[in-house]
């Protein structure tokens, strides 16, 4: 399987956010939310860059899923 790979720069504070909500998260990225308080416009704004370099969804580079009617054993 190969993967896209993308380089996103963040500063330091950027990364303490993105640290801060992955381990918020589970270290999960798909469940990653902005933090609250005094973080939270800061917290929405690195979300929403780093998602964007994550989860490209239109990118024509990741497969669209499971072939519907193929079944295990079958070319």
């Amino acid at each position: 399987m190969s993967y896209v790979i993308s380089n996103v720069n963040f500063s330091p504070a950027s990364n303490r956010i993105i640290n801060q909500m992955l381990q918020k998260a589970g270290y999960v990225t798909g469940r990653m939310t902005p933090l609250v308080g005094p973080l939270a416009e800061q917290s929405r704004v690195v979300l929403q860059r780093f998602m964007a370099g994550v989860l490209d969804r239109d990118d024509k580079h990741y497969p669209s899923g499971p072939i519907a009617g193929a079944k295990y054993g079958r070319p």
